[in-house]
């Protein structure tokens, strides 16, 4: 997920029809990922 939205800079929105998921999941599994890894949050996040 983080992959999708680093590299190939698709939206929350797009991951979350990409991947079949909610747009409020996405946010969650990005926040925490990047808590994880240590990255900043993207600026804009809502597309």
């Amino acid at each position: 997920m983080v992959t999708l939205v680093s590299l190939a800079e698709l939206t929350d929105q797009e991951v979350a029809d990409a991947l079949g998921i909610s747009y409020g999941t996405v946010g969650s599994r990005l926040s925490r990922a990047r808590k994880i890894l240590q990255l900043p949050a993207k600026e804009d996040d809502h597309g």
